[in-house]
């Protein structure tokens, strides 16, 4: 009976304790990786066309294919595209879309691959 107790309660802790030790451990990675890479939250342009996406920067441009990103996590306030596990390709702040309508449409695209 007690072990059944003593389950209960680490099952109700994990519960509530391990979504934000991954809300803590990726907003830690991400300060990492800015604070590695400022270039990241410089002003960008993207474009997607043709299965690519392409990031336009003030003195140069970076395309990808569509199937070569790994992952896209959308939290509150910005859009994460990851090229692997480990390396974003961009960060797009949601405030960047005119309306909720044209971030879907985005997401879709980046979907298709």
């Amino acid at each position: 009976m007690i072990t059944i107790i003593v389950l209960i309660i680490i099952s109700i802790l994990w519960i509530i304790f391990i979504p934000k030790f991954i809300d803590f451990s990726n907003k830690r990675d991400i300060k990492k990786l800015v604070k590695n890479n400022p270039e990241m939250l410089l002003k960008k342009q993207i474009n997607v066309q043709n299965k690519s996406i392409c990031l336009l920067k003030s003195t140069s441009s970076e395309c990808i294919s569509i199937s070569d990103i790994k992952n896209i996590i959308e939290k509150k306030d910005n859009i994460y595209i990851f090229k692997n596990k480990n390396i974003i390709y961009a960060i797009i702040p949601i405030k960047a879309f005119k309306s909720n309508e044209e971030k879907l449409e985005f997401l879709n695209l980046l979907n298709k691959k």
